[in-house]
Parts: C-alpha cells; structure tokens; sequence
C-alpha cells in the first residue's frame, strides 16, 4: 500500500464520522481542491506533512491519533518503490 493511499482511507473515515463533505473540509484546513483531489486519488507516492497537520487541526483530531491506526503499520506499506 502506498503512504497516499493509507492517509486517503484515514481521511474518508474521519470525514464520514463527522459528515463532512471533502469540499468543507478543504475550506476548514485551507487546502486546495487539487490538493486534496491529489491526496483522495493517491496520485502521489506521499503526503506533505504539512498538509496532514493542516487537515488533522481543521478536525480537531491530533496528529498521534491520526496515525494511531492498523492502516499505519509498517508492514502494510509497499517502501521499495
């Protein structure tokens, strides 16, 4: 799995909990559209961290929590690549 695609599935989750549309949670942690259209389609290997901290405050959710999840562990991440 890639990185991208563990921090997608995280993001989904949280904004399901919260029923919250991707559209408002882009206004709420100031992320553009492409970005987070970026991220949710794991176009890319990674995520800024920067940009999981600027979600993860818009959601009042903090950055430990965010990544205290099974998605996280080491052996579901495909790092040779």
């Amino acid at each position: 799995m890639k990185i991208s695609s563990a921090v997608a599935s995280k993001i989904n989750r949280l904004i399901k909990e919260r029923k919250l549309t991707l559209y408002k949670l882009e206004n709420m942690a100031n992320v553009t559209h492409g970005t987070m259209a970026n991220i949710m389609s794991c176009k890319n290997e990674s995520v800024n961290l920067k940009t999981i901290i600027m979600i993860c405050k818009a959601l009042n959710v903090p950055l430990s929590q965010f990544f205290d999840d099974s998605t996280f562990d080491f052996d579901n991440f495909d790092l040779d690549n």
